[in-house]
């Protein structure tokens, strides 16, 4: 009787370690997963930041040569 309870116990804590050693691995697996995702988006949201950025440049170059903003700014500063 006691031979089994010990080989009861003996399977029950291997099977815990098992089982802790699986999750460990699916977690790390998890945890890489994340980390790429996050990275993949970082890299979409730079992507996005620098178009802008040439967008915005770009519209700010057509205005400086634009005759009507040039109107309008001697009209704004010209004392009246």
């Amino acid at each position: 009787m006691r031979t089994k309870s010990t080989v009861a116990l003996l399977a029950g804590a291997a099977a815990i370690a098992v089982a802790a050693a699986l999750i460990s691995n699916s977690n790390k697996d998890s945890f890489s997963k994340a980390e790429k995702s996050a990275d993949k988006m970082k890299r979409k949201l730079n992507s996005l930041k620098r178009k802008a950025q040439r967008e915005f440049d770009e519209m700010e170059e057509d205005a400086e040569s634009n005759p009507a903003v040039e109107r309008v700014n001697k009209w704004v500063n010209s004392p009246s």
